[in-house]
């Protein structure tokens, strides 16, 4: 089986919400840098995993269109952009300035499953500030 390794804390990135109101948090969004990302089969993957995380609610369920269709406040990523880099290629979901803990523990799992079912190892980080370079395009 391949081999996918995910970076401990890698969600934790940004001021923790504050306790008291039952749920987890991070102010800021989900990025995500899949290294090395420089085969067809990596693209492929990151292109699968992008297509899923705009099903992705902040309580971490990956909705079905029925879902979509009948729930319009669902809070989804309307965007998910992706950028070249020299350690690999950064994956950007638009979580509105906030990431749920729920909703990125799932975005974690789909990149590894669709890292896993096509055959790639890769190493999943959180990217430097300075880490985005050249835009790709997921489409």
């Amino acid at each position: 089986m391949t081999k996918v390794t995910v970076e401990p804390g890698i969600l934790a990135h940004g001021e923790p919400w504050p306790p008291g109101d039952g749920a987890e948090g991070w102010e800021g969004g989900a990025a995500f840098l899949i290294s090395p990302a420089d085969t067809p089969h990596a693209l492929e993957a990151i292109r699968a995993a992008a297509e899923r995380f705009y099903r992705i609610d902040e309580f971490g369920r990956e909705l079905t269109d029925a879902e979509l269709d009948a729930n319009g406040n669902a809070l989804t990523p309307n965007y998910v952009g992706a950028f070249r880099t020299k350690r690999g290629i950064v994956v950007l979901p638009d979580t509105k300035g906030e990431l749920p803990k729920l909703q990125g523990e799932t975005m974690v799992e789909v990149l590894v499953q669709e890292l896993e079912s096509h055959d790639v190892e890769a190493y999943i980080s959180y990217p430097d500030s300075d880490e985005v370079e050249q835009p790709l395009d997921l489409g």
